[in-house]
């Protein structure tokens, strides 16, 4: 009699863990997926217009991504020197490819161009963006190779500027920084941090300035529709020699907007 009830006790346990594990393994949860992506588009080099050619004048740039991409509204792509752009060489999304399109544009004669592609693309599923992503070509024979670096701070408080923007004139001319574009440029970081990259060495005048959101240029026009709303310039031209040159802080004060009494 003992042992009937020990083995019934044994199967009824027996059953109970069965039911147990079936319950367990039928119970629904959502697939992970596997681990998020956090890596930002990369360039196929086989199906990307070459890099850093020298006595290049190209018609288009194309630059081919292993992924879908979208292009960030709130990021320009910035070319310096600057172009003249027409509304035929707005940067455009084809497939997975960002296609830069240069044609009917003057290109000055031995000179590096920096394309400045930075986060505007970003992956289409994630938003990973690029990171610092730079096209380079010469329309000579050599690559400048000259860098500068600092950071763009406010005046009186010394925070740094975030999108700001950093110039550079090989115009010496006093009236150059206020009625024409710069050289080159780059914009700041959230640190208010910028390099520039590939320039030619020689000597330069240095302006930083906010440009005003309705500005197409790159200049500090003072007397314009759309004024920058600060600006800052270093006391001293610059000398580059190859290699790179940290000028620090460089502070911009806001442009004052004049009182228009209307009543």
């Amino acid at each position: 009699m003992t042992r009937s009830l020990l083995a019934i006790a044994g199967l009824l346990l027996i059953l109970l863990a069965q039911m147990f594990t079936l319950q367990h393994c039928a119970t629904p949860t959502s697939p992970t997926g596997g681990p998020r992506d956090t890596i930002g588009p990369v360039l196929i080099t086989e199906e990307t217009t070459p890099n850093f050619q020298t006595n290049f004048r190209p018609e288009e740039i194309v630059l081919t991504f292993d992924e879908w991409v979208e292009q960030d509204p709130k990021q320009e792509v910035l070319i310096s020197p600057p172009l003249e752009l027409g509304e035929d060489n707005v940067p455009y999304l084809r497939r997975r490819s960002l296609v830069i399109p240069l044609q009917g544009l003057k290109l000055r004669d031995s000179v590096t161009y920096v394309v400045n592609v930075g986060s505007a693309i970003q992956d289409l599923n994630e938003g990973n963006p690029t990171e610092n992503l730079r096209f380079v070509f010469a329309t000579g024979p050599v690559l400048d190779s000259a860098t500068v670096t600092g950071t763009l701070v406010e005046d009186f408080s010394g925070e740094p500027i975030d999108k700001a923007t950093f110039t550079l004139y090989g115009n010496l001319a006093d009236t150059a920084a206020l009625t024409e574009n710069p050289t080159y440029f780059a914009q700041s970081d959230e640190e208010g941090k910028f390099t520039v990259y590939n320039i030619k060495p020689g000597k330069y005048r240095a302006v930083g300035l906010v440009r005003n959101p309705g500005a197409t240029n790159y200049y500090a026009d003072l007397t314009g529709t759309f004024k920058p709303i600060s600006v800052g310039f270093l006391d001293t031209i610059i000398t580059l020699g190859d290699g790179s040159t940290d000028v620090g802080a460089v502070r911009l004060s806001p442009i004052p907007i004049p009182t228009k009494v209307i009543e």
